[in-house]
């Protein structure tokens, strides 16, 4: 069955299905998708349009301390996996030393179907407008893209996904409900969140996502495509790597 929650408060940022339950993981029989309000009903079970696979924002790989006048890059492994999926016309790509803010002014990132942001970023549960995005840069305060910066870019994507970012504090009041970065993303017009409370790691965030969007690219919704992934992880590991799945958290509008 599925299970609606609308976080706030205490619940802001608890991964519930990891919750133990007679001796298994609440997702092994529930799928948990995480509301903005209850409005959001109507939007639960949204796919994705059917070309989604056309449109692509990659950003990713911010390199802070990088040498002076080296611009080579190494992609990372979950750059590469998701590369792999969406390679063609329709993918734009922005990592390294060009992950720059006006790169979130240009059209290919507000008219993108599907955005993928793999920059490292803290989402502040106690003071969400504190929460950022990590750009490349020496830690000049232009480096980050802020959480008010994120309300003002217009975006028409059916999904975006932050995997390298981490959940910290909790929030002030019992009945808050704003999570930085994750609602800021639904104000500028994007329609489903998927977040991570904590990073993963490189290589463990690529095998997930190139799973989640094999699944995602035959046809399944997000969330359970998302419910899938993570399935197939407690599976495969015999349910001992929290880290590996459980982090991963769908938001929608």
């Amino acid at each position: 069955g599925r299970a609606y929650l609308l976080p706030a408060g205490p619940l802001n940022g608890i991964p519930l299905d990891a919750l133990r339950v007679n001796g298994s993981y609440f997702i092994q029989s529930h799928r948990v998708v995480n509301l903005a309000s209850i409005r959001s009903l109507e939007r639960a079970h949204g796919t994705m349009p059917d070309d989604f696979q056309h449109n692509v924002f990659l950003a990713g790989d911010p390199m802070a301390g990088q040498e002076l006048f080296q611009y080579s890059v190494n992609s990372s492994a979950e750059m590469t996996a998701v590369r792999d999926r969406f390679v063609g016309s329709g993918l734009h790509m922005v990592q390294g030393v060009a992950l720059k803010k006006d790169e979130f002014l240009d059209e290919r990132f507000s008219q993108a179907v599907l955005l993928h942001l793999s920059m490292p970023g803290r989402v502040d549960l106690a003071f969400p407008e504190r929460s950022v995005l990590r750009l490349s840069g020496e830690g000049s305060d232009t480096d980050y893209i802020l959480s008010a910066d994120l309300r003002g870019f217009h975006s028409l994507a059916a999904l975006a996904v932050l995997s390298g970012t981490s959940f910290s504090g909790s929030s002030q009041a019992e009945f808050e409900s704003r999570i930085g970065l994750v609602n800021d993303l639904h104000d500028a017009g994007v329609k489903q969140v998927l977040a991570s409370l904590w990073p993963a790691g490189d290589e463990a965030t690529a095998r997930f996502m190139a799973d989640f969007y094999h699944r995602l690219l035959s046809g399944d919704e997000p969330a359970n495509a998302l419910h899938e992934s993570r399935i197939a992880l407690i599976e495969a590991e015999n349910a001992i790597n929290l880290n590996s799945w459980a982090g991963f958290q769908l938001f929608i509008r």
